[in-house]
């Protein structure tokens, strides 16, 4: 019912399935996934959960794509999209390994065989990587990695492996061809 003029710069695709944002005249975001056949829209600015609260934005990119699962910002973080159920992975005011997270963030590319890999900026100004396994029934972040002198889980999983790089400070640096590796 939208007439619909402006178009986020990315896009998500998987196969047949293409995600976008477009908006209205008022930059009210609308996040549409075309699934080869036909086009459906997923969330606009009065999707209020799990968003948390309606927002005149709506969606914003990122957006990822894998299979049936998208994965897209809402009004306090990430909001994945599986079987047509939305739940947020994390977002403000959330507690996840002992610490508040003030935003939570994820990459176009950070959506892979069932997990979902997100920066978070705790309270507290310290940076968590979460990894959000929703191949459970519960999306939830199933690990968290404070990158502090440790690769070390705080909830008890597998350590991370570096690729090159160091610790320093309260973070990872790492150049080209570098990173970490989880399993």
């Amino acid at each position: 019912a939208e007439t619909l003029q402006y178009f986020d710069d990315q896009v998500a695709q998987d196969g047949d399935r293409v995600a976008f944002v477009a908006r209205d005249n008022t930059f009210s975001g609308n996040l549409l996934v075309h699934d080869g056949v036909g086009l459906q829209l997923i969330a606009d600015s009065d999707t209020p959960e799990p968003m948390r609260s309606a927002s005149d934005v709506g969606p914003n990119a990122p957006i990822a794509l894998d299979g049936s699962v998208l994965l897209f910002h809402g009004m306090s973080g990430p909001v994945l999209v599986k079987d047509g159920t939305m739940a947020t992975l994390a977002g403000a005011g959330d507690v996840i390994g002992g610490r508040t997270i003030d935003w939570a963030y994820f990459r176009h590319d950070a959506l892979a065989n069932g997990k979902a890999a997100l920066l978070l900026r705790n309270a507290d100004f310290s940076r968590t990587v979460a990894l959000a396994d929703f191949s459970i029934e519960i999306p939830i972040a199933s690990a968290a990695y404070e990158l502090e002198n440790s690769f070390a889980d705080q909830q008890g999983g597998p350590d991370i492996v570096p690729l090159g790089g160091a610790l320093q400070g309260r973070g990872y640096a790492f150049g080209q061809n570098e990173g970490l590796s989880s399993s």
